[in-house]
C-alpha cells in the first residue's frame, strides 16, 4: 500500500470536511510538497520567500571591492583612476540599498531563528477572511501526507479511520439492456440509459467526488477504443444544455486567488522598479506573472469544456430519473436526487450508504 496520501483523498479515507483537514495539520501531522519535503505554514512560507528572493538580489548586486590599504589605493589612483571613480560611483549609488538588504536579511533570519519549529502548524490560524482561508485548506488538500503511522499504524487515531460500511440491501444490476434495480423492497426493470450507467458508478464510490469528464470515460471504458478527454467532448458532450446545477464554486475561488496573486505580484513590480531593484529579481517576477496569466486563460478554456461536460451528464442522469418514475419508482428517483449532487468542481458525488453494484 503507498506510504503516502494527498490531502483530497484523505479527506476520503477519514471520512472528514475540508475545514478538520487543516485541524489535523494543526494537530501534527505534517503536509509534504511533491518531493517529500515539509511545507512550513504559510506566514512562515512568506517569510522564507523573502529571505530567499533578498538574499538573491544582494548576491547578484555588483559590489566593487577596493583596496584593502590607502597605499594600494592610491598607486591603482594613478594606474587607473576611472576604475577608482566607477567602484566609488557604484558603491554610493547602491549603498542604500545594500544596507536595507542586510537588515532585512538579518532581521528574517533573526526572527525565523526564534522559532523553534518553522514547519510546525500548531500556531497557525486561519485568516478570517474567507477567500484566503479557502486558498490554505486548497493547498493542503493537494499536499501529501505519510500513511504511517498517523493514519493506519497509530492506535490513537484508529477512531479516525473509516469502517467497513455494510451495504444498504439496494442493488443495481446490469441485465443487457436492461437494469435491474433494487430500493427498499421494491425492485424494478429499467431500460438502459446511459444516466443509469452514470448514477451506477456514482453509487459504486459513496462520498467520492468524481468529475463528469471521468465520468463519461469510466461509463464507456468497455469500448475497443479508450476515449480521449477531447473525444468525450466531441462524442455525447457537445450538446450544450441549461441546468441549474452547473457552474464551479471551488474553480472560481481559484480563479479569484490566481488573480489575487497576480495583482500583488503587479504591485511588487511596480514597487521593485521604483526602487531600481536588481533586473534579474524583475525578471522572476515577470516569468511568474506570465505563468499566471497562462493558466487564467487555460482555466477559462477548460470551464467552458467542463461546464459543457456537467450540462450534458446532468441531462442523461435527469432523463434516467425520469425513466424510474415512469417505471413507478418515484421513491427512488427522488432518493437519488436527493444524494447525487454537483461537487463545485464539475463533477458529482453520491452522499448515501452504499449499494450492490453490478455493471
Amino acid at each position: 500500500m503507498t506510504k503516502y496520501i494527498s490531502g483530497k483523498n484523505l479527506l476520503i479515507h477519514l471520512d472528514i470536511k475540508p475545514f478538520e483537514l487543516f485541524h489535523y495539520v494543526k494537530e501534527g501531522h505534517q503536509p509534504l510538497d511533491k518531493l517529500g519535503r515539509p511545507i512550513p505554514p504559510p506566514d512562515i512560507s512568506t517569510k522564507l520567500e523573502r529571505l530567499k528572493r533578498l538574499c538573491k538580489e544582494l548576491d547578484y548586486m555588483p559590489w566593487p571591492a577596493l583596496p584593502s590599504s590607502i597605499e594600494k589605493m592610491e598607486q591603482l589612483r594613478k594606474r587607473n583612476p576611472a576604475l577608482i571613480f566607477g567602484a566609488y560611483e557604484t558603491r554610493e549609488r547602491l549603498g542604500p540599498r545594500r544596507d536595507f538588504l542586510l537588515k532585512e536579511i538579518e532581521t528574517l533570519k533573526e526572527d525565523l531563528d526564534s522559532i523553534t519549529n518553522i514547519h510546525s502548524w500548531a500556531a497557525y490560524e486561519l485568516p478570517d477572511d474567507e477567500e484566503s482561508a479557502q486558498w490554505v485548506i486548497d493547498h493542503l488538500k493537494e499536499a501529501l501526507f505519510e500513511t504511517e503511522p498517523e493514519v493506519e499504524k497509530d492506535p490513537q487515531k484508529e477512531d479516525l479511520l473509516p469502517q467497513k460500511k455494510e451495504t444498504s440491501g439496494n442493488f443495481f444490476t446490469r441485465e443487457g439492456d436492461v437494469w435491474h434495480i433494487g430500493f427498499e423492497g421494491k425492485d424494478t426493470r429499467v431500460k438502459h440509459k446511459s444516466g443509469l450507467r452514470y448514477i451506477a458508478f456514482l453509487l459504486e464510490k459513496p462520498q467520492g467526488s468524481i468529475s463528469c469528464i471521468n465520468l463519461y470515460q469510466a461509463a464507456n471504458k468497455a469500448e475497443a477504443n479508450p476515449m480521449s478527454e477531447d473525444r468525450a467532448i466531441a462524442e455525447g458532450l457537445n450538446k450544450p444544455t441549461r441546468t441549474k446545477n452547473s457552474g464551479s464554486i471551488n474553480d472560481s475561488k481559484a480563479r479569484s486567488a490566481l488573480w489575487t496573486r497576480y495583482q500583488k505580484l503587479q504591485g511588487e513590480q511596480a514597487e521593485n522598479e521604483r526602487d531600481g531593484v536588481d533586473p534579474i529579481i524583475q525578471a522572476e517576477i515577470k516569468k511568474e506573472k506570465d505563468a499566471l496569466e497562462k493558466e487564467m486563460r487555460q482555466r477559462t478554456f477548460q470551464d467552458s469544456i467542463h461546464g459543457k461536460a456537467q450540462n450534458n451528464i446532468s441531462r442523461a442522469i435527469d432523463r434516467a430519473f425520469d425513466a424510474m418514475n415512469s417505471a413507478n419508482m418515484k421513491e427512488l428517483s427522488r432518493f437519488l436526487n436527493d444524494h447525487i449532487k454537483p461537487d463545485g468542481k464539475y463533477g458529482y458525488i453520491y452522499t448515501g450508504p452504499p449499494w450492490i453494484i453490478s455493471q
